[in-house]
């Protein structure tokens, strides 16, 4: 919530203290796999800032680490008991928008859908994946079922589900 709204010491100090707390639980019982959602969350994050902020990480001793940010999530998605669909959200994100990697998204988003078969949130990830593959047939077979739940089952403005279409066509 800080880092968006670029309170980056905010951001920090909130995220230091939660991680802190987090360590802790995992130094008591390591297989409490929901600890690994916010410590997978923060060493991805605190690793992908832009370089003007990672200065200041540093300074702060904020230590990111991407990949050990991902294992983190993958232990909450595979093995997470309350935040499992969580960190399959996150990493499906991770996996389309930072690291380019559209089929281990997919793959997810297939996983999530198969227990949530109408969630708009994941429908649209999905469709955007496709069309980020060049897919875009199945990206606009995607946003169609959407669009056929009818608009008050939709929690993102239907014009951004319009501009995705529009998109992919062009």
């Amino acid at each position: 919530f800080y880092g968006m709204r670029k309170s980056f010491l905010k951001a920090y100090w909130y995220g230091q203290k939660g991680k802190n707390y987090l360590e802790e639980v995992i130094e008591i019982d390591s297989t409490y796999y929901d600890a690994y959602l916010g410590l997978g969350i923060y060493h991805y994050l605190a690793d992908v800032l832009p370089k003007f902020v990672k200065v200041l990480s540093f300074l702060l001793g904020v230590d990111g680490d991407r990949d050990k940010g991902i294992y983190e999530l993958n232990l909450a998605a595979e093995k997470g008991v309350y935040t499992k669909t969580e960190a399959m959200f996150f990493l499906s994100a991770i996996y389309t928008y930072r690291e380019k990697e559209y089929k281990k998204a997919v793959e997810i988003l297939n996983k999530l859908l198969s227990k949530y078969p109408n969630n708009g949130g994941a429908l649209i990830h999905l469709g955007r994946c496709y069309s980020y593959m060049g897919k875009c047939e199945l990206a606009l077979k995607t946003f169609q079922k959407i669009l056929e739940q009818g608009e008050k089952n939709i929690r993102l403005p239907i014009t951004s589900l319009h501009y995705q279409i529009g998109d992919v066509q062009y």
